[in-house]
Formats: C-alpha cells, structure tokens, sequence
C-alpha cells in the first residue's frame, strides 16, 4: 500500500570518472529491469564544454571553485548583472532551466543567491540575484552573449 523510495546510487555508464564533462548519452535501467538510453545532460557533473574558475569573498574568507556548462554561464549572466539581477525570460535564448542552474550554484557551491518575486500581468516570476561578490578568475571554452 505504501510507496518505497530507495536512493539510486549508481554512476552513468559511458564516461570516464575524471572528466569534467557529461556524457552524450547514458545509460538508466528501469525497475522492470529494461534499460533506457538518455540523452539529458547530468547537471550535477557540469554538461557543457564552458568552464568558469571563480573566487568567491565572504565574510569567513575566500574561496576558489569551478563550474560547467550552463551553470558556469548561468555563474557569468548573474556577475554581469550584478544587483539588478536576471530572470528567466532574460536569458530565454540559452537558458531554459535558469533557476535549476541558479540552484546549483546555491547548494553546491555555497553562493547568496536571492530570488526576488515579481508581479506582472500574468503571474509572477523571479529575478535571480547574486549577493556575493565572484570574481572570475578564467573562463575557458567557448560562451555567446550571456545577458
């Protein structure tokens, strides 16, 4: 009658454990043991070929980190923008998760990022703002225009 959760603890299949970036595809297998083959970027592993080292100052200290992929851009968007912040609808052209990527950067990376709720005709949506001060120390791979 119940529901059983069990954590999935097993690694994508099809890359090599000291690479930065997500494999293509992966591998899954279903609870009917049949397998299913994806192509939705491992987010926690990075996904893309940017690469964006940062040092990040706050009141205990600093500290250095890197991201990957559309969270490293995500890291880039919410720099240049500063206190005025981003939304989603800012950022539409690349970022179709923006606050999925600003959620990694908040829980993995230990970053002050609010979300500020704005009203307009429709609804609301959030304005993502970054309240620490990043500086960022390289940036390597390839990125367009980020705001």
């Amino acid at each position: 009658e119940g529901i059983s959760i069990m954590e999935d603890t097993r690694k994508p299949r099809g890359h090599a454990a000291d690479d930065d970036m997500a494999p293509e595809h992966y591998q899954a297998e279903r609870l009917d043991g049949s397998k299913h083959t994806s192509s939705i970027p491992n987010y926690q592993r990075g996904g893309g070929k940017l690469k964006v080292s940062a040092r990040v100052i706050t009141a205990i200290g600093e500290r250095d980190f890197t991201v990957v992929g559309q969270t490293a851009r995500t890291l880039l968007a919410l720099n240049e923008a500063r206190m005025k912040g981003c939304t989603a609808l800012e950022v539409s052209t690349w970022a179709l998760r923006f606050a999925a990527y600003c959620h990694v950067l908040i829980h993995d990376h230990d970053l002050n990022i609010i979300t500020m709720r704005e009203e307009h005709s429709g609804g609301w949506h959030g304005r993502h703002v970054l309240l620490d001060h990043v500086t960022i120390t390289s940036v390597t791979g390839t990125v367009e225009k980020v705001l």
